[in-house]
């Protein structure tokens, strides 16, 4: 019984959490993080999203993040020759930058997928670099930039 009690806080105090925003200014320049950068520093409103809306993606904001650019990269590949050859050999990032967004300067993850797919002959080309943007909670694509491959 005391198992399914303390099961079931540990579902609600989960479902109750959220991936949070803070807007700050340093060294006069503003910047966006996933951790207060002053004592007093409050979330920003409206950006965090609920850990059960990621459908699927699981972890912290940074893989879910990581995830969704994973899956996104090679689908936004153009002209490969054999593109069910097409790997993703790494991802890095998931820092917070800020990303122009139809007009408006908007928080977003940063991500560099390297993906690598064979060519004519059958070998691996080498890792060509995408760019992925995420939202703070890692949820929603944003913005990928596939055109560092031509």
């Amino acid at each position: 019984m005391k198992r399914h009690i303390l099961l079931a806080a540990g579902l609600l105090a989960a479902s109750a959490a959220h991936a949070q925003v803070y807007k700050c200014v340093e060294d006069g320049k503003t910047v966006f993080a996933d951790r207060p950068c002053a004592p007093d520093a409050k979330p920003m409103r409206g950006l965090g999203v609920p850990q059960q809306a990621t459908h699927g993606l699981g972890g912290a904001p940074i893989d879910r993040g990581r995830q969704l650019c994973e899956a996104q990269a090679i689908p936004s590949l153009s002209g490969l020759y054999d593109p069910s050859s097409a790997i993703v050999e790494s991802t890095s990032g998931g820092t917070m930058d800020v990303l122009d967004y139809e007009g408006a300067k908007i928080p977003a993850r940063t991500y560099l997928v390297r993906v690598n797919a064979k060519n004519r002959m059958g070998g691996y080309v080498g890792a060509k670099p995408v760019i992925c943007y995420t939202s703070p909670d890692g949820t929603r694509l944003l913005k990928i930039n596939a055109a560092l491959l031509n």
